[in-house]
């Protein structure tokens, strides 16, 4: 485990033939593979899919495999490798609800998201346990880059609403203060009187929030409309 967060495969090729159990899992339910999946050495994952052909199918403590690993970090080499050599079903989420896609746009790794929606159809209007779609997740942690993205797909709703607040991208937004994401989503269409399950505006959250940058921005939309 120690040799596979490093990219010396000569050791940990040394290691496994001395007899070393590549499937051994630690205290959080991470195998060799959710460690090489995180540096994301191609070469170090092909070999010990190679000396164990079924070491993709596994699933940390929390419901997480390698190839939400590779997604979260961005390694788009051994995205590739787990996804060619693996059964994956790419929608396949966490216990908290969250798939490979959302990992990746969440951190703005576009060109992982768009190997997962194009090459193999990862479906961008799943649902977390809390109701958020990527686009949800992708403005609460400010990745424009991500948003953009996602505006080309059909099913882009930008005033999506979860089922267990009524939020939208615009409230996350303004809660986080995320100012740049605040005009991309008002120019995508954003509706700034929109409210949450509690009667809640964007403007709303980020007074609450102490966002006085975005109350601002927000302020000066919701006078003009």
């Amino acid at each position: 485990m120690l040799a596979c967060t490093k990219t010396n495969l000569a050791v940990i090729k040394e290691l496994v033939h001395a007899g070393s159990q590549p499937g051994l899992r630690n205290k959080d339910g991470w195998n060799t593979l959710h460690i090489a999946s995180r540096v994301g050495k191609r070469e170090v994952i092909e070999f010990l899919l190679g000396r164990d052909r079924d070491l993709w199918n596994t699933r940390s403590r929390n419901g997480r495999t390698p190839l939400h690993t590779t997604a979260l970090h961005g390694r788009l080499d051994a995205c590739e490798v787990l996804l060619q050599q693996g059964g994956y079903n790419v929608d396949e989420a966490d216990n908290c609800g969250t798939t490979p896609l959302m990992d990746a746009l969440r951190n703005g790794h576009t060109d992982i998201a768009d190997l997962l929606i194009r090459q193999h159809k990862a479906d961008t209007a799943k649902e977390d346990q809390l109701g958020r779609q990527c686009l949800h997740l992708a403005a609460e942690a400010g990745n424009s880059a991500s948003v953009v993205y996602l505006n080309q797909y059909g099913d882009f709703n930008v005033n999506s609403q979860t089922l267990t607040s009524g939020v939208t991208p615009l409230h996350l937004a303004a809660k986080e203060g995320h100012q740049g994401m605040i005009h991309l989503l008002i120019s995508l269409g954003a509706d700034v009187h929109c409210k949450d399950s509690k009667g809640r505006t964007a403007l709303e959250l980020a007074r609450s929030s102490h966002q006085k940058a975005c109350v601002d921005i927000l302020l000066g939309h919701s006078t003009h409309d």
